[in-house]
């Protein structure tokens, strides 16, 4: 059950992170010139960036503040992107 459980907040998190990053490259580099990009494509973008930093999930037993930070980090990316946007 807790693996069940492990899965689909990982499958939750990996969409919410796909689509602010899909946000934030509406505001950052549509501008620039570069075509939008759907979530889907977000969400490969993303986990091509935690290839390379070497994120991932470790066998160590998740404490509920760590479920907690990544549930909150694209909220928060998004929030200093929308500052960062509007100071354009």
């Amino acid at each position: 059950m807790k693996a069940l459980w492990l899965l689909i907040l990982l499958v939750g998190l990996t969409v919410i992170n796909g689509w602010a990053i899909a946000v934030m490259w509406g505001w950052f580099m549509i501008p620039l010139g570069m075509s939008a990009i759907s979530t889907s494509h977000a969400v490969g973008l993303g986990a091509l960036v935690s290839i390379w930093c070497h994120e991932g999930v470790t066998d160590e037993e998740l404490h509920p503040t760590q479920i907690i930070a990544a549930i909150l980090r694209p909220f928060v990316a998004l929030l200093i992107g929308l500052i960062a946007y509007h100071c354009m």
